[in-house]
């Protein structure tokens, strides 16, 4: 996925773990690897644009508050 002219590789767990990375897309390389936790059940991650801006949606099954993942550049 691209956001902002960087690739980023999104893995959802079926444990609620969220990791992310920069890819790069001509080497297969991935590099500042983040986990986050969002619940203990699996999630769906969903791709939008608001604003100009693509944005992942991602929420678990759990009862909370769903996070909207913002990367920087």
């Amino acid at each position: 996925m691209t956001l902002e002219t960087v690739d980023y590789l999104l893995c959802a767990l079926g444990d609620g773990y969220l990791f992310s990375f920069i890819l790069d897309c001509d080497t297969g390389a991935l590099r500042d690897r983040k986990k986050v936790s969002l619940g203990t059940q699996p999630m769906v991650l969903s791709k939008f644009l608001s604003k100009g801006t693509t944005h992942v949606f991602a929420a678990s099954g759990m009862n909370a508050l769903p996070i909207l993942l913002q990367v920087p550049v």
